[in-house]
């Protein structure tokens, strides 16, 4: 098997001598062959598509190169994607802005049209110069459609608003009439004369006579109530205990109690450390009782990790199995690896059953395929997983099972110290490949239609990949604690 590996797929050419949008971008990948060798100084056979929407989408380019691209004295070979013979569209037909795009790439190491190679990846990012291409039919004036705009206050806004506005500044210069407004002078006078009618013959009457005020709590206060009010500022503390809160009213009102010890007698109330404590303690117990999954009386180790737990082994629940060229993005499927059949009890019998489990494609498992109390990760749970071990970049040491004897060589670093064992189950596609080499394990969120993400091992790296595949390959399975 020879396997491509995409360096970059750069979008960069520089502009031609008549500043228009350039019509290429650089593509660059490794060659291999499936010892891992490079492919250095050879012709091979390439074909390119543009695909729209998804890695499945509608292709709107596709060429091929004459001569051949011819690999470098480090396995790589280049590019120009659109300076190719076309097949099918045209390269400067392509409109960048309308949704997302994927270059699929077809290789024949031979240097002939058999292309066995097939990869397909997103582009995250669309070339500048490629998407500022669609800028140079637009030329004059522009007319506004946007029907959000056209129903708002600002779609009426005139020269004369602007005149308008611009008399506000510095001194007023426009036809406001501020003369009602009363000077300082005027308001003092008035306070003045106001004082002098207050204090003339027969006062002012002082009783209120307000129905609400007289059935408030306020008209019940006496001079003794304001004295004792008084005694309560300065170094006055009242001193109430918690019975007398609850006594008032039990409902706390979603307030917290802050800063208060940890439980030492049987009543008292329990800190949030003191209950996370627990839950962790219950996980260890968890842990090692290890779990028996009713449906067909699989037992499965488990490990806590942080604050999760998991299944130490693969998934084995096999419902039904299919034979290996059967697939599908919808319909839910099972494999064993290496038997390609449809009898369960046969399947069962096999020994890559009890070592790796079962594969499923994502659709069978997103089917609660977990025991009861157990669902498939998330996204996010796989990188809670990978941060609380230091990292995507490190944590693979230390989720994979150490040694040799079921992962190829060389393995090194491999640790598990983390307790999560995990074995290279391979992956089905038509066909089953990488045993002993990789493992695959899926996640609960879908990329877009058809992909959904995942996690895989590798036997030479130590590392965590997060990639998504499609939904229609077979990969193993870890269940984690609801």
């Amino acid at each position: 098997m020879i396997r491509i590996y995409t360096l970059l797929a750069t979008l960069i050419i520089s502009a031609s001598t008549f500043a228009q949008s350039p019509l290429k971008m650089s593509y660059q990948a490794v060659v291999r062959n499936n010892s891992g060798e490079l492919l250095i100084n050879q012709d091979v056979g390439m074909r390119v598509s543009i695909l729209q929407d998804s890695p499945t989408g509608t292709e709107v380019y596709k060429e091929i190169y004459n001569p051949n691209p011819k690999t470098n004295a480090n396995g790589l070979v280049s590019v120009e994607i659109g300076g190719g013979i076309a097949l099918t569209g045209e390269f400067s037909d392509i409109d960048w802005g309308n949704g997302e795009y994927f270059i699929k790439t077809e290789t024949d190491p031979a240097g002939g049209t058999n292309y066995s190679i097939a990869g397909i990846s997103q582009l995250l990012s669309v070339p500048y110069a490629l998407h500022a291409k669609t800028a140079e039919s637009v030329t004059g004036g522009m007319s506004e459609t946007d029907p959000e705009f056209t129903a708002s206050p600002a779609a009426g806004i005139t020269e004369d608003d602007f005149v308008n506005i611009e008399n506000l500044s510095g001194v007023n210069t426009g036809d406001q009439d501020l003369s009602h407004l009363s000077t300082k002078e005027a308001l003092e006078d008035s306070v003045n004369m106001l004082r002098n009618e207050l204090s003339g013959e027969g006062g002012i009457n002082l009783n209120e006579t307000d129905p609400v005020y007289l059935e408030s709590v306020a008209a019940g206060i006496t001079a003794d109530d304001t004295t004792r009010w008084n005694n309560m500022s300065g170094s006055f503390t009242e001193i109430q205990t918690l019975a007398d809160v609850i006594a008032q009213d039990n409902d706390g009102n979603a307030a917290q109690i802050k800063n208060i010890a940890d439980p030492t007698d049987a009543q008292d109330a329990a800190t949030k450390a003191y209950v996370d404590k627990l839950k962790l303690m219950i996980l260890d117990l968890e842990a090692g009782i290890g779990l028996t999954d009713e449906r067909d009386g699989n037992q499965y180790n488990l490990v806590r990790i942080g604050n999760q737990l998991w299944m130490a082994e693969n998934l084995k629940y096999l419902p039904s199995v299919s034979a290996m060229a059967t697939g599908s993005n919808t319909t839910a499927y099972y494999y064993v690896s290496g038997y390609d059949g449809t009898d369960v009890t046969v399947a069962k019998s096999e020994a890559n059953y009890d070592t790796y489990g079962v594969l499923y494609n994502w659709t069978a498992a997103k089917l609660d395929v977990c025991p009861s109390g157990w669902h498939l990760p998330t996204d996010d749970e796989w990188t809670e997983l990978t941060d609380y071990l230091g990292g995507a970049d490190v944590a693979g040491d230390k989720l994979k099972a150490s040694g040799t004897t079921l992962w190829n060589v060389p393995n090194d670093g491999a640790t598990n110290e983390s307790g999560f064992t995990a074995l290279p189950g391979g992956f089905r596609e038509d066909t089953f490949s990488e045993l002993g080499k990789f493992g695959y394990w899926w996640s609960a969120n879908e990329n877009v239609t058809g992909t959904a993400w995942a996690r895989h091992l590798n036997h030479d790296s130590n590392k965590v990949t997060r990639n998504f595949a499609f939904t229609s390959l077979g990969y193993s399975v870890r269940c984690v604690k609801d």
